[in-house]
């Protein structure tokens, strides 16, 4: 059962990327409410007011087009 949803998963994957969809990359960059949904705040510490510190649910592009806004956790002074 396992290996099953494996090959599906690892199908689905693929025909995502071959209509050229790609993840966003986030981490480390400055939260952009264009491109990201802040779930949660921690203290900035050592990090920048505004970067991103964790990914919760990955966001997908086609091109210049949002298909799914990343999901994030944000640094707050």
């Amino acid at each position: 059962l396992r290996s099953g949803v494996e090959l599906i998963h690892r199908q689905l994957l693929e025909a995502i990327r071959r209509r050229g969809a790609e993840p966003l990359s986030v981490v480390g960059e400055y939260f952009d409410p264009s491109w990201h949904e802040a779930l949660a705040s921690e203290p900035a510490g050592d990090r920048r007011d505004g970067e991103i510190v964790e990914e919760i649910r990955r966001g997908y592009r086609i091109g210049a087009r949002l298909i799914r806004p990343a999901l994030v956790k944000v640094a707050k002074a």
